[in-house]
């Protein structure tokens, strides 16, 4: 992001409320110059795409104008200001870091007893969070007043149980610091490197597994590190391939949450991800009843939730909801599924860049799929391949895309473009490191589809074939992400 578009993306994020109460909070100042802002604010508000020199232009050679630059800082400034006053009772930690600095000016005023009782009590809220910047920020200013006082109504004993409290946060909080470094490790490996493809990456991840920090005999009572030591770990067992172990760990994690509901609600987006994940596991090891409650336990939170992030929330619960119909070959389902995803992400006209609009519209190319609509999944199959970005992230569902588009070209007889995207393909194989034997497999299997096309363009052809196209994967691992991945026993289950 450039420095100059900061104010436009500022602005672009507030919702309405927020804006609404930003035109009255400059209306506690109001006077020429704030106009002036208000006018800035509106201009960059209309604007689709960050236009500076129509700003500039509508200024002209005012002095406002010449100190363009330095207005839009005090105007980013300002919005702020306007926004934490707005949030100031929104969640715990807003109202802790009120008071924290209420606490300081109590202190500055001389108003020594009333700075050290409201301490008191944003340390009972800070507790309950677990919030150790802000716990150990008041224990600070607590100190400053006791040594103020002249440390009235402590005796030696006091003093040594108040400093002990700090050292036991301190260490606390030291080792959140610890589990911080260590989950850093483990999604920096993930997210750059994914699965274990060789034995020096599985050996590297096992060893993270093998930290002390993961030991079970380690377990810390904190409700931070807790948390941290179940998605840690099970991140670990996951990719490791050990996923029974992986879907228990996270149920632990969820039961966390459960034990502290206050918790749970301060940090609802930390917790609706560990139902994400208890969705996706269960998933993966057949457990779809578990999969079904999770989903619908994300549902649930959802209703009524303001969150800037509700919708990606709701486009994994279609998602998943979609897997689930599919995995109990309930395809009467789809065409509510179905309404409600392109409701939520209309099917793409631009490009598309988050993963999980992809792997939604990939199901509803599924559902065409079980219903032999070729027309419309040639159609969609093609769109989405064209308007997604081509990067290491959507790999994997964008391949199984262009698989449904082969069939979808062999289905309405595009032998020619079938040929056509069976060549392009070759090239994108030609360009990788490492080709995977289920993508082998595909690409030979619809080769020889190609060069000698059946007289009648049915999938049953295609059933009748796929213990062939099965026999090109040598290892169990392959024949597990060509099931997983290209939904190979739907497809023949739809031709039965």
């Amino acid at each position: 992001m450039k420095p100059k578009e900061e104010l436009f993306r500022l602005i672009q994020s507030l919702n309405k409320a927020e804006k609404g109460y930003f035109k009255k909070f400059t209306g506690i100042y109001s006077s020429k110059g704030d106009a002036r802002y208000l006018k800035l604010f509106d201009l960059i508000e209309q604007q689709g795409e960050y236009d500076e020199a129509a700003i500039k232009e509508e200024f002209g050679d005012s002095a406002f104008g010449k100190f363009l630059s330095a207005n839009k800082a005090y105007l980013f400034k300002l919005i702020l200001k306007s926004l934490r006053n707005f949030h100031s009772d929104s969640s715990i930690e807003s109202q802790v870091a009120d008071m924290v600095r209420e606490v300081e000016i109590l202190y500055h005023k001389g108003m020594l007893d009333e700075a050290f009782r409201h301490a008191e009590k944003a340390l009972d809220k800070a507790m309950l969070q677990e919030q150790f910047y802000h716990i150990l920020n008041l224990y600070f200013w607590q100190s400053r007043i006791i040594i103020a006082r002249g440390y009235p109504g402590f005796d030696m004993e006091k003093l040594q149980a108040f400093y002990g409290r700090i050292k036991k946060i301190t260490i606390e909080n030291n080792l959140t610091v610890d589990y911080d470094t260590l989950s850093a490790k483990v999604y920096y490996l993930t997210k750059r490197f994914g699965n274990p493809g060789t034995e020096k990456l599985r050996q590297e991840y096992q060893n993270l597994l093998e930290n002390n920090l993961l030991d079970p005999k380690n377990l810390p009572t904190g409700i931070r590190s807790q948390i941290k030591y179940y998605n840690i770990k099970s991140v670990l067992l996951t990719v490791l391939e050990r996923t029974d172990e992986a879907f228990e760990l996270m149920k632990n994690y969820a039961a966390v949450y459960e034990k502290y509901p206050i918790f749970a609600k301060e940090n609802i987006s930390l917790y609706i991800s560990c139902l994400e994940k208890l969705v996706y596991l269960s998933h993966r090891i057949g457990q779809t009843d578990e999969m079904f409650r999770y989903n619908e336990k994300i549902r649930e939170i959802l209703e009524g939730l303001n969150l800037p992030s509700t919708k990606d929330y709701y486009i994994f619960y279609t998602v998943m909801n979609a897997s689930y119909y599919l995995d109990i070959r309930d395809f009467d389902k789809f065409p509510q599924i179905k309404k409600e995803a392109e409701k939520l992400v209309p099917f793409p006209d631009g490009s598309i860049d988050l993963l999980k609009e992809i792997i939604l519209h990939f199901h509803l190319l599924i559902f065409l799929l079980t219903r032999g609509e070729w027309k419309e999944l040639f159609r969609k199959s093609w769109k989405l391949i064209s308007k997604s970005p081509r990067n290491e992230l959507v790999h994997e569902p964008l391949q199984i895309i262009r698989v449904l588009f082969l069939i979808a070209c062999f289905e309405t007889g595009e032998f020619e473009l079938l040929k056509s995207r069976l060549r392009s393909l070759r090239r994108d194989f030609s360009l990788k490191r490492e080709q995977k034997d289920w993508e082998k497999c595909i690409f030979a299997f619809f080769s020889k589809l190609a060069a000698n096309p059946p007289e009648e363009k049915k999938l049953l052809w295609f059933r009748e074939h796929a213990n062939e196209m099965k026999a090109l994967v040598t290892t169990p691992a392959e024949i597990k992400s060509l099931n997983e991945f290209f939904y190979f026993d739907y497809l023949v289950a739809s031709t039965q």
